[in-house]
């Protein structure tokens, strides 16, 4: 048996805590997965040539995007398939 420890550091919380909340509170999950793979919702409203604000009501869930654009971009940033990150996306949009 091994006696080498695993220590945990922020991001390995924050990432633990994503995935604990994900059915309760998904926007504060993908926000905390963007963050743990580098990036943020105000960095893809960029690359994007959106508003923040549009990438942040996609991500609540209270507007979509024309072709699911923003979603795929989300889904993409946090290494998930489109259609597990938002439900109503068919497939592989």
């Amino acid at each position: 048996m091994s006696t080498e420890r695993f220590h945990l550091n922020r991001s390995h919380v924050d990432l633990f805590l994503a995935i604990s909340f994900w059915m309760e509170n998904k926007p504060l999950a993908i926000r905390t997965f963007l963050e743990y793979n580098g990036t943020s919702a105000a960095s893809l409203a960029k690359d994007l040539g959106v508003s923040r604000r549009m990438v942040s009501l996609v991500i609540r869930g209270e507007r979509r995007s024309k072709g699911h654009r923003i979603e795929q971009a989300v889904a993409d940033a946090i290494g998930l398939p489109v259609n597990e990150v938002f439900e109503y996306v068919k497939g592989d949009a």
